[in-house]
């Protein structure tokens, strides 16, 4: 009554009791072990003093992988020396299924994520995406384990997770999604021109008389992770793509529950 490989949502559930099935195989919940990067990492209680940030983006990735259906460990923050990059990694993979790391994965000095997965022998799969935010994306394999090496702006953090973590986490769990659906909505407020590299805007949905229509939200830029928790949709646009007016067709991603 509930084919395999379908996620158990409440009323699948009333299915299965309503046909007497007291015990269904499920797949186990991935391990998701999540290592944030960058002696500038100070806990969320501390106040940072100059140069330094709050380990935010460490929570924000622990409660995405909750919602995405694994089991988050959260790692403490590892400080810009490739031994305590290599002695993390090594730790966190031992136990986990998927590892995520949150910064250094860019082109600076203190960028050592890329070069400490390779001395550990990982075979990088891609590392930098045409995507906007989210360019500097990782994504590794070592001993059969996926590495996901996100960006540390929090903004392009989670727009790569929910693009990249969430369909890897759901293809683990066996289900057969590994696309968000691309729906096609109209536009409440104007949308920009786009340059060179795809982008995802942060949204939120309307309600009009005409039916639901989405409104691209201003924000700052990757850091403004304030303006980001506004948001409750993504808007894709295709690189070059040209100014839009209010009232025009644009893609929105949507990732279904069921």
């Amino acid at each position: 009554v509930v084919p395999a490989r379908t996620l158990l949502t409440p009323h699948r559930i009333g299915v299965l009791a309503q046909f007497g099935h007291t015990e269904v195989d499920v797949y186990q919940a991935p391990r998701v072990a999540i290592v944030p990067t960058g002696s500038e990492l100070v806990a969320i209680g501390a106040k940072p003093s100059s140069g330094q940030v709050r380990n935010s983006n460490a929570e924000l990735l622990a409660a995405a992988v909750v919602r995405y259906g694994g089991q988050p460990t959260v790692h403490e923050p590892v400080r810009d020396t490739d031994k305590d990059h290599t002695d993390a990694f090594r730790s966190a993979l031992a136990d986990a299924d998927i590892l995520v790391t949150s910064g250094g994965v860019s082109m600076g000095d203190y960028d050592l994520v890329a070069a400490t997965l390779e001395a550990l022998g990982a075979r990088v799969v891609f590392h930098r995406i045409c995507l906007k935010p989210g360019k500097p994306l990782l994504c590794a394999v070592l001993d059969g384990k996926l590495i996901l090496g996100l960006p540390g702006n929090p903004v392009s953090g989670a727009v790569c997770a929910e693009l990249f973590l969430r369909p890897a986490i759901a293809r683990l769990q066996g289900s057969q999604r590994s696309k968000h659906l691309r729906i096609r909505v109209q536009l409440g407020t104007n949308a920009p021109s786009v340059g060179g590299r795809d982008t995802v805007y942060p949204a939120k949905w309307s309600s009009t008389d005409a039916g639901a229509v989405v409104e691209i939200l201003r924000t700052s830029g990757s850091a403004d992770i304030a303006a980001f928790a506004q948001h409750d949709a993504l808007v894709y646009r295709a690189a070059n793509s040209p100014e839009l007016a209010a009232g025009a067709h644009v893609e929105v991603l949507h990732w279904p529950d069921a």
